[in-house]
């Protein structure tokens, strides 16, 4: 017997509901989602007083799981974050070739402002010329050979790396796939 959905609703986001049961008879359930979880309508029998405790539920677990970075951190990578937030708002918006290469622009932009912000001359090595400031692929190397220094840390450079060519080039990738399947 397939579910009755007695309400889509999205008052706090994306939170839907639905009654697995039928609401003449006790003994049904409500499915919440995002994040999805059950409820007994024997124990909460209104709708509106379910959705206030999951929400609020959902609050206190958001809270208690939270993890912040501390102040120096934050303004450390400042710059960085608001322009990743900025091209997280233009990609809702965007439906034009243009947009999306100014989003991939943007992209790149946070991650060069990210990539000064995380790494400095001292850490290039002895002998070896510093990469130009805004050379997102070799600083990102020199900052997995820092951070992940020695023959134990092999697999996560090598891991750190590759994610960093692929944070650099998938703005352009992405980019290039929309302009030729946009005509």
């Amino acid at each position: 017997m397939p579910l009755p959905s007695i309400l889509v609703d999205r008052p706090a986001g994306f939170l839907v509901f639905w009654s697995a049961g039928r609401p003449e008879v006790r003994g049904g359930w409500w499915v919440l989602t995002n994040p999805t979880n059950l409820y007994s309508q024997e124990t909460f029998p209104s709708l509106d007083y379910i959705v206030t405790f999951h929400i609020g539920l959902t609050a206190r677990i958001a809270a208690r799981e939270a993890r912040s970075a501390p102040p120096s951190g934050r303004d450390r990578l400042l710059e960085a974050w608001r322009r990743w937030e900025q091209a997280s708002e233009e990609l809702d918006r965007a439906d034009e070739a243009e947009e999306f290469q100014a989003i991939g622009m943007r992209c790149h932009e946070c991650l060069i402002s990210f990539i000064r912000s995380v790494t400095d001359k001292a850490m290039v090595p002895a002998g070896q010329e510093a990469p130009k400031g805004a050379d997102f692929k070799q600083w990102s190397g020199i900052l997995a050979d820092a951070i992940a220094a020695g023959s134990r840390g092999e697999q996560t450079r090598a891991y750190l790396k590759a994610t960093s060519r692929t944070a650099w080039d998938q703005p352009v990738t992405v980019k290039a796939e929309y302009c030729t399947t946009s005509r």
